[in-house]
């Protein structure tokens, strides 16, 4: 069969490479063109074939041309397409019933399949940006996600960038098919040539190259669009978590508290092996130890003492926290020692503003070594 399509039609061997079977379910490739001579190096025509992708699942098409550039009878344009898309399909047998002459142009069925493509694509890729919209509208909202939020923000995403592939495909065979355009007039004969044969194919295929532009920058922007969702996804649920986990230690300090309160009255009790109450069989109530104004005198001052300990230490931790923070070390005011400017330099007074607004204003300086002395001043109203 190969053989036959080579021998009869001339096409090319490595157009029937693409599709034949192979261990590959099918093989990505660009697009070429050449031309074809006769025996006394004469060119008779202009062949080339393209691939053009149709995402991740779908198979691509692939399409064969051979156009003569001699005048014998007419002028004739041979096309061979493998898996054509049913629409482009539809829409040429349409075309040949009803304005035949419309396909006569070179480059014409080219330029119709590359239409119903970019046609497909934007339709699809609209089509999916719209199930972003509600996720964003629930957002603003404040309103719950289901579970699998995440996971079709993922598949949105992953289409997005086939689509942006299959994009960047259909540019690569509309700027091919422009420079055969612009090749196939030059190899014609002068006998052959016909007069606006090609000006609105070439139109046609400029408006589908930025056609094919402004979907690769929507898609691109899409492609943010559903990043940033699924970014802000995570910081919330990052956020549910710290309230969480906040109010849990919440729950865990209260604990705390509480034992805190009870454990020096039991260590004192147990350490002095106190009994407080007495039972005594001749009386009917129960017998208070006299001894007993002794386990408040203790246990009052030793649970004071416990939680003045406590809260001097949390507060230490903090301030040593605060300290040992990155941001902290960034905004620390130098030691006015240790910086030794330029001669004429201006020395700048800053210091952090009740608010956390950042305020320089120039200062006096004083004469060091010949120079100037960088005076500086932190001034902080931020509570601890």
């Amino acid at each position: 069969m190969d053989s036959w399509f080579t021998a009869t039609c001339g096409v090319s061997p490595l157009f029937l490479r693409l599709f034949c079977p192979s261990d590959e379910p099918y093989r990505n490739d660009g697009g070429a063109s050449f031309s074809r001579k006769d025996a006394w190096g004469n060119i008779i025509s202009l062949d080339g074939f393209y691939q053009i992708a149709s995402g991740i699942t779908l198979k691509p098409s692939y399409l064969w041309y051979k156009h003569s550039t001699t005048k014998n009878q007419d002028i004739a344009s041979t096309y061979i397409i493998y898996q054509c898309p049913q629409s482009a399909k539809d829409q040429i047998i349409s075309i040949l019933q009803e304005t035949p002459a419309c396909l006569l142009r070179p480059l014409s069925v080219d330029a119709l399949i590359l239409a119903e493509q970019l046609n497909h694509w934007g339709t699809s890729m609209y089509h999916d940006h719209s199930k972003l919209r509600p996720i964003m509208s629930k957002v603003r909202e404040h309103e719950e996600f289901p579970e699998d939020t995440v996971y079709n923000l993922h598949f949105l995403s992953e289409h997005f960038h086939a689509v942006r592939a299959v994009l960047e495909d259909l540019k690569e065979r509309t700027e091919h098919l422009l420079d055969v355009y612009r090749k196939y007039p030059t190899l014609m004969r002068p006998s052959a040539r016909l007069v606006g044969e090609f000006g609105d194919v070439e139109d046609s295929l400029a408006y589908l190259l930025a056609q094919t532009r402004t979907l690769m920058r929507w898609v691109g922007t899409y492609i943010e669009h559903t990043q940033i969702a699924v970014g802000l996804l995570f910081n919330l649920d990052t956020a549910s978590i710290a309230k969480s986990t906040q109010q849990d230690s919440s729950s865990m300090i209260t604990m705390a508290a509480v034992t805190m309160f009870f454990l020096p009255g039991t260590f004192v009790s147990a350490l002095f092996s106190m009994v407080f109450f007495n039972a005594d069989p001749s009386n009917t109530g129960l017998l208070v130890n006299s001894q007993l104004w002794l386990f408040f005198v203790i246990t009052v001052p030793l649970t004071v003492a416990v939680f003045l300990t406590w809260e001097l230490w949390r507060r230490w931790r903090v301030d040593s926290q605060r300290k040992s923070s990155p941001s902290n070390k960034r905004t620390a005011s130098p030691d006015a020692d240790d910086i030794n400017p330029d001669e004429g330099g201006e020395a700048l007074a800053y210091g952090l503003e009740e608010g956390g607004a950042f305020r320089a204003s120039p200062s006096p300086t004083s004469s060091l070594r010949g120079g100037t002395k960088l005076r500086t001043h932190r001034h902080s109203t931020l509570s601890r």
